[in-house]
């Protein structure tokens, strides 16, 4: 059945393949994707293909990274670096204009009454940027902060109601920005972008701010 499935749907998004020799490569690379994404469809599976394949029509970037991996990460940091500019713009007439601010609280929010040195992590910002957005916020009443009951020498903070009204208000801005950026992108396109991508994201966020600290060939031969 998987096999009838995927010979359709590569007919529908139009990948060819010729004789048997390119089937059974075909249904190889059908168990090396569900290997890595166990919940992932036949459908996701021909888009996954066609992506890889496909090279016709593609818009040509006038500039061209030196191998395959600059590519890929050229697409990942344009496409966060295009967000970010959305997002500036769509919090400028809000109460939290500045869109390192807005990280840090939508994080506070996120993660309840915790230590600075949490908040900051996870934002994955330096300490001293960190500290200074989150003074600012506890100035200017979208933060409050007490002393850590189990540790005298740290301040837990937590997320005002005027924090959470600010908020609420740069999140409707913020979801037109995610609006204009992901128009085109259909559901499925985005789960599998989600499957394929977030393991690494959850291992590299962690490791990161672990090794802010070390220098970049430490960090290489540990991982």
């Amino acid at each position: 059945m998987i096999v009838k499935d995927i010979a359709v749907f590569t007919f529908i998004y139009g990948i060819k393949f010729s004789g048997m020799d390119e089937l059974k490569r075909l249904i190889n690379e059908w168990a090396a994707f569900m290997d890595k994404n166990p919940k992932g469809s036949v459908e996701t599976f021909c888009k996954y293909v066609l992506a890889r394949t496909e090279k016709a029509g593609r818009e040509k970037s006038s500039v061209r990274p030196p191998d395959l991996d600059g590519h890929f990460m050229k697409v990942i940091m344009r496409f966060s670096q295009a967000y970010n500019l959305y997002a500036r713009i769509a919090l400028k007439n809000t109460g939290i204009p500045l869109h390192e601010n807005f990280t840090v609280l939508a994080v506070s929010r996120a993660l309840g009454e915790s230590r600075k040195s949490d908040v900051i992590n996870f934002a994955m910002i330096d300490l001293s940027t960190g500290s200074d957005i989150l003074n600012r916020l506890v100035k200017e009443g979208y933060l409050k902060e007490r002393t850590d009951p189990d540790d005298k020498r740290s301040k837990l903070i937590a997320i005002t109601s005027s924090g959470e009204k600010a908020l609420h208000e740069c999140f409707k801005k913020t979801l037109i920005a995610r609006k204009i950026l992901l128009k085109g992108l259909g559901d499925e396109d985005k789960k599998l972008c989600i499957q394929i991508l977030e393991p690494h994201e959850n291992r590299h966020s962690v490791i990161s701010v672990e090794s802010k600290n070390r220098s970049i060939e430490d960090i290489a031969r540990d991982n």
